[in-house]
């Protein structure tokens, strides 16, 4: 196709999928309490979202030892539900705030730095305070760089469209 379209000015590419592999995968883990706890109450509640970031927590996960009620999605934030009696919330930083539950500053830290890099991070608490992070990414696709360098390099204009937040875009710049 784009031998053929040699008057093309500019090509447009959908991120996910295209220069991505398309499917996340979980590429931290750690949790501040130094056990699964997290990953598991996570993939517990997110067996019940349809959402990609749920997808790569429940492929890490084992949530089926847990009994699960009260489920609630809060779309583009995050989810909760009573887990083995206990409210547990898995999502954005955003979503603690407005509940009133603590991040401390090592949580905080890790979230902010997975955010900044590009990568999808959702804490993980109950009891009233985050407990751990998760951390979802989507790989490269092989040799997009090589694409996005010949076409930059032929004059034309590449840009990437994502549904992601800005800096995960940044990567394909």
């Amino acid at each position: 196709a784009f031998e053929n379209a040699t008057d093309t000015d500019v090509v447009a590419f959908d991120k996910t999928g295209t220069l991505t592999t398309g499917r996340m995968t979980l590429v931290d883990t750690k949790s501040v309490d130094g056990t699964n706890g997290c990953l598991s109450r996570a993939a517990a509640i997110e067996q019940f979202s349809d959402h990609p970031v749920a997808d790569a927590i429940v492929g890490a996960g084992r949530g089926d030892n847990h009994e699960v009620t009260d489920f609630t999605s809060y779309p583009g934030d995050g989810v909760s539900a009573i887990v083995d009696d206990e409210q547990v919330i898995v999502g954005r930083r955003s979503l603690f705030e407005e509940r009133g539950w603590k991040v401390g500053t090592d949580l905080d830290e890790r979230y902010r730095k997975a955010r900044d890099a590009g990568q999808i991070p959702a804490l993980v608490g109950w009891d009233g305070r985050a407990r751990g992070v998760l951390v979802a990414g989507d790989d490269p696709r092989e040799g997009w760089e090589d694409v996005v360098t010949d076409l930059a390099e032929s004059g034309r204009e590449v840009v990437v469209i994502t549904g992601d937040e800005e800096r995960a875009a940044d990567t394909y710049a």
